[in-house]
C-alpha cells in the first residue's frame, strides 16, 4: 500500500512540476485565431480557441465537394455539403522552432489532434436534382502541420487515419484523411 501511496504521490508532484512549468513559458498557442481555408475538395471558417499554452479547440463549418462523371453517368455532376468539426489540437514544438529562429506566430507549429466531425443531411448545393448526403460522423486521429506566410496566410497539411459511421444505414467504415489547404486569419 505504501508503494502505491508514493507512485500517486509522486505523479501528482510531477504534473503539478510540469503544470508550473507549462504556465511560465514565454510561447504558447493565439488565445482566439479567426479564418478562412480552402483546400482541395473544400473551403470554410474556422475558429481557434487557446485552452492552455500547447492545446486549442478548434471549431469549424466546411463545405466539402464531390465530382463524379464518366461513362456510368449521363453527365458531370458535382454537390457542395455542409460539415461541422470541432478538433482538439496539441502542438508540440512552439519552443523547439522559436529556439531556431523560426516563426510561431498564428500557431506556427507541428500538431497532434483528434478531428470530430458530422455531415449532416441538411442540404446540397448541385448540379443534379434529388442528390443526397447521409448523416456521417468521424473519429480521425491526425498528425499535422500549420505554418505562415505573408503575415496573416498559412498553409496546413494534415493527415490520419480513423473511424466513420453512416447514421442513416449504421454502416462503419475506416475513413483516411489527407488535407492540404491554404487560408487567411483575420
Amino acid at each position: 500500500m505504501n508503494n502505491i501511496k508514493r507512485i500517486i504521490l509522486s505523479l501528482i508532484f510531477s504534473f503539478l512540476g510540469f503544470a508550473g512549468f507549462s504556465q511560465t513559458r514565454e510561447t504558447q498557442a493565439m488565445k482566439n485565431i479567426t479564418g478562412v481555408q480552402m483546400g482541395i475538395l473544400n473551403v470554410g471558417i474556422y475558429e481557434e480557441l487557446g485552452i492552455t499554452n500547447d492545446f486549442v479547440l478548434r471549431g469549424d463549418f466546411m463545405f466539402n465537394s464531390a465530382f463524379w462523371g464518366g461513362s456510368f453517368y449521363p453527365k458531370t455532376g458535382f454537390a457542395l455539403y455542409p460539415t461541422i468539426g470541432i478538433t482538439p489540437k496539441y502542438y508540440y514544438n512552439f519552443n523547439r522552432r522559436l529556439a531556431k529562429g523560426k516563426n510561431i506566430h498564428n500557431n506556427s507549429a507541428n500538431y497532434i489532434a483528434v478531428d470530430f466531425s458530422y455531415t449532416p443531411n441538411w442540404f446540397i448545393i448541385s448540379n443534379e436534382k434529388n442528390i443526397e448526403v447521409s448523416n456521417f460522423i468521424r473519429i480521425i486521429p491526425s498528425y499535422g502541420i500549420r505554418r505562415n506566410f505573408a503575415q496573416n496566410f498559412n498553409y496546413e497539411a494534415k493527415f490520419g487515419l480513423g473511424y466513420g459511421k453512416n447514421l442513416d444505414t449504421r454502416e462503419s467504415s475506416t475513413v483516411l484523411q489527407l488535407g492540404i489547404s491554404i487560408g487567411y486569419d483575420f
